[in-house]
């Protein structure tokens, strides 16, 4: 069973955070540092870094189709090839440019470049909550309906192959 970090502010080195279960975790000075914001709950589990570190901003589209009447995701799986990521099953997304206006703008287009859907066929309905890979980004999930079947363009050096995921496989505990 998970159960979430409640949501807690570091004020100082000392705070004790309740972790995970009923267990109660210290952490010591060598590990938070002032400013270090703790999410949980309705927010993100994880740690936001203070503004001195250097995440990586990015985003990815979750998008939901319907295929043969039944919510499906869509998923891709990365090329050997990426400087990033290679081989991992992952959602349309990547890296903010410094042109995108927000991360539904670096969220589409990627989604665009990753498998050539275009805006106009993806409709945003929200987020998930931000949260932190071993690689260093800071991702933001964006939930988005994609009219479905499309004609993809995929990114041969991107993107080795699409596929989608019926829902109700995905919420049965029995696959898993």
């Amino acid at each position: 069973k998970w159960d979430p970090i409640p949501t807690m502010l570091c004020q100082d080195h000392t705070d004790i955070i309740k972790g995970f279960m009923g267990q109660t975790t210290a952490f010591r000075k060598t590990l938070v540092k002032p400013g270090v914001v703790v999410m949980g709950e309705n927010n993100s589990l994880g740690m936001i870094p203070p503004t001195y570190l250097s995440w990586k901003r990015a985003a990815v589209l979750l998008p939901l189709v319907v295929v043969d009447g039944e919510w499906h995701i869509l998923y891709i799986r990365r090329t050997e090839s990426v400087n990033e990521h290679k081989g991992q099953v992952a959602f349309p997304g990547g890296s903010k440019d410094p042109d995108d206006a927000s991360l539904d703008d670096t969220a589409l287009r990627e989604t665009a470049e990753e498998i050539g859907v275009q805006r106009g066929n993806i409709r945003i309905f929200g987020h998930l909550p931000d949260f932190f890979t071993i690689t260093n980004y800071l991702i933001r999930p964006v939930v988005a309906v994609m009219d479905w079947p499309l004609d993809l363009a995929v990114s041969a050096d991107e993107v080795d192959r699409v596929f989608t995921i019926p829902l109700r496989w995905l919420a049965d505990p029995a696959n898993f």
